[in-house]
């Protein structure tokens, strides 16, 4: 039994492995504002990603792993995910540096949708952090 239970969280381990391996990969692959890919290449990416997750979901409601250890697995893995992507930039939208500069304006007491990024009024505002949108 105590073997069955090893290979099973070891099972769940390679799998977590190879979605945090996708992951990486994933990120390497995409560039800052590289929307030019196809919507097949892009899917065909996301099926190679959910593979090993949806194996690993099945692996752990049919095989039923040791709970205490397949939770500490899971978190594992999940904050292993998490961290993979945030030292890049995002690739596919940079829609937070909008969100950045809409709270800078409005901090700054007036309304973001007043005037477009872009505005000379808002020059004061920009810094060197704030010219890559």
């Amino acid at each position: 039994m105590r073997s069955r239970a090893a290979a099973d969280l070891g099972v769940l381990a390679a799998l977590g492995a190879m979605c945090i391996a996708s992951t990486v990969w994933l990120g390497s692959e995409l560039e800052p504002g590289d929307f030019g890919r196809s919507l097949t290449t892009l899917a065909g990416i996301a099926v190679g990603m959910l593979l090993p997750y949806v194996a690993a979901v099945a692996w752990v409601v049919l095989r039923h792993p040791p709970r205490r250890a397949a939770l500490v697995l899971v978190v594992t893995v999940a904050a292993a995910l998490r961290l993979a992507l945030v030292a890049g930039e995002p690739a596919l939208s940079n829609d937070v540096y909008r969100y950045v500069w809409d709270g800078r304006v409005q901090a700054a007491g007036i309304n973001p949708y007043r005037h477009t990024p872009a505005d000379p009024e808002l020059a004061f505002l920009r810094d060197e952090r704030s010219i890559r949108a």
